[in-house]
């Protein structure tokens, strides 16, 4: 977290100067803003943090696990994706309970991936009725960087974790899609 914090920090000042004394190109602006919109540290670290700042979250879940990309078909389950060409490493997190239509996950794309293509391969191909006895109301999916965050489940607890990883994220999120499952 201290490290994050300092990380931060330092992308702000090196903004400024930048913007003080550069040129003012939009190139030079970019190229910061691009630098601090990268969540670092492990997955499993920003899945928690996420938690932490999720205020309101009631739904018991399991620590985040760390997917193995080389398992195709429990990787197209979790995360809706039909291959990993682009995945340097993703986790998940479920309710502790199957009768709740509750899944986050996280997906580092690889340096150079499409990531807004990745999105909407994961918004398309994820199963909000993955659960054999509840269906997921809403199913969001968002980035910072090359960090993409899918979340599904009824639409306020959707909208929790979606603020809890903007407020991870410094509100440095790429644009949100949404799906509304049909009942």
């Amino acid at each position: 977290m201290k490290k994050r914090m300092i990380s931060l920090v330092l992308a702000a000042a090196l903004a400024i100067t930048m913007t003080a004394c550069g040129s003012g190109s939009p190139k030079e602006t970019t190229a910061a803003t691009t630098e601090a919109a990268q969540l670092e540290g492990s997955l499993t670290d920003i899945v928690d943090e996420i938690y932490e700042n999720a205020v309101g979250f009631e739904i018991a879940v399991a620590p985040a696990e760390k997917l193995d990309t080389s398992d195709a078909e429990m990787f197209q389950y979790i995360t809706g994706m039909s291959g990993t060409d682009s995945v340097e490493e993703a986790v998940y997190s479920d309710a502790m309970i199957n009768a709740v239509a509750y899944s986050m996950v996280l997906i580092r794309a690889k340096d150079g991936a499409d990531v807004e293509k990745i999105k909407k391969e994961v918004l398309e191909g994820v199963d909000p009725r993955k659960w054999i006895c509840v269906s997921a109301e809403n199913v969001v999916v968002t980035n910072c960087g090359n960090v993409i965050m899918m979340v599904m489940s009824d639409k306020e607890m959707t909208g929790i974790i979606y603020d809890a990883f903007q407020k991870v994220s410094g509100g440095k999120t790429g644009e949100q899609l949404t799906r509304v499952t049909e009942e």
